[in-house]
C-alpha cells in the first residue's frame, strides 16, 4: 500500500517508502536521508545535504504475450559537486552489479518450470543466453 515501508538494511534503519502503485503492474519506492542517513519528509523543507531518490519497476505484456520489466530510477541530491562524485564513484557500479544480479535472479525463477510440467514446445523456451556475472 502507499506509504508502506520496505526495509533495505539488515539494521532496519533504512528503507524505501512505497510512492505508487498500480497491483501486478507498476511500483515505485521512494528513499529521502540526508546525508547523516536520517530520513526526512520530501514533502518539508529538504535539508542542506540530502539524497531523494525514486525507483520504479514497470511489467508490461510483449506482443508475444510474455512480460518484460522495464526499471527506472531518478534521484536529487545536495551538494551537486559531492554528488556527481558519489555517481560516478559508487552509485552507478554499484547499482549495475545489484541490477544485473537481481535480473538474472529474476529470469531464472520466472523461467523454471513447475516440478513434474512438461518441458515447453519446440520453438519456445528460453530466448535468452545465459548471464554472466561479474565475481
Amino acid at each position: 500500500t502507499i506509504g508502506q515501508r520496505m526495509i533495505s538494511s539488515p539494521s532496519g534503519k533504512t528503507w524505501f517508502q512505497v510512492a505508487a502503485l498500480e497491483p501486478q503492474r507498476f511500483l515505485a519506492l521512494r528513499a529521502s536521508y540526508d546525508v547523516r542517513g536520517r530520513p526526512f519528509d520530501p514533502a518539508g523543507p529538504r535539508p542542506y545535504a540530502y539524497s531523494d531518490s525514486v525507483w520504479c519497476f514497470l511489467l508490461k505484456e510483449t506482443p508475444d504475450h510474455r512480460t518484460r520489466l522495464m526499471v527506472s530510477g531518478y534521484a536529487a541530491a545536495r551538494p551537486k559537486l559531492l554528488q556527481a562524485a558519489l555517481n560516478v564513484l559508487f552509485w552507478e557500479p554499484s547499482h549495475w552489479i545489484m541490477q544485473t544480479r537481481q535480473f538474472a535472479n529474476l529470469k531464472r525463477r520466472a523461467e523454471r518450470r513447475p516440478t513434474g510440467s512438461q518441458p515447453p514446445e519446440a520453438g519456445l523456451g528460453n530466448a535468452y543466453p545465459p548471464v554472466r556475472l561479474p565475481a
